[in-house]
């Protein structure tokens, strides 16, 4: 029996001082999403992260490995600031109609975010 493959990505948590705004953020979009007849799934705001870098399907049996060359790789990273700039969607759907989805916030480019 084959595996299933899992799909995963490399990202970091934010900083519990930023969860307070992106949850006032998602609020609003939400409502005006809900107002404009848009269903979207929403992500708590303590569940909202950095994505570095998406891995994709992966086989289960290299998991402990790419988390274990992660680890090496982490030991080295300090604390560093991020600068959120804007809101953006990535579009789905044919025609006229789009939902957008998923919502994500756009990082100003930095030497920290560049080294990750």
């Amino acid at each position: 029996m084959t595996e299933t493959k899992k799909r995963l990505f490399v990202g970091i948590g934010l900083s519990e001082f930023l969860l307070p705004s992106i949850g006032e953020l998602t609020e609003k979009l939400r409502i005006k999403y809900q107002h404009a007849g848009i269903r979207m799934a929403w992500v708590k705001p303590e569940n909202v992260h950095l994505t570095l870098k998406f891995l994709g399907p992966t086989p289960p049996d290299q998991i402990a490995s790419i988390c274990e060359e992660l680890k090496k790789v982490v030991v080295s990273v300090s604390c560093f600031n991020l600068m959120l700039k804007g809101v953006e969607t990535f579009e789905v759907g044919r025609g006229r109609i789009r939902t957008p989805y998923p919502l994500w916030l756009g990082v100003s480019q930095t030497p920290s975010v560049t080294v990750l």
